[in-house]
């Protein structure tokens, strides 16, 4: 779960508010890929997207931990975000995803 608290930019009246997020995860390890599903909320109370909320699922794979150095490692994810609610802010994207867990 995740507040954003933005500045207000001055480009709208009411600023862009104090969106909610949430987002939980399924994953499954099967050798060094890793199938899964996300699903992102967004809820905003206020601002100038007030009362609106969104929900995105997310399939796609996740592949690593690859050793670089010592502990250091690499993984490399790619997915397909869909939305599911009426009206989202923005329409279906892909994602990429690099990190370097240690």
């Amino acid at each position: 779960m995740g507040l954003s608290l933005p500045t207000d930019d001055g480009t709208s009246p009411k600023g862009p508010g104090c969106p909610i997020a949430l987002n939980t995860a399924i994953q499954y390890k099967l050798g060094v890929v890793w199938p899964q599903v996300e699903a992102n909320y967004t809820y905003y109370p206020d601002g100038e997207h007030e009362g609106k909320e969104q929900l995105f699922i997310t399939p796609g794979l996740l592949f690593g931990k690859f050793p670089i150095w010592k502990r250091l490692g690499m993984s490399v994810g790619l997915g397909y975000q869909v939305a599911v609610t009426s009206k989202p802010l923005y329409n279906n994207n892909f994602l990429l995803t690099v990190r370097f867990p240690f």
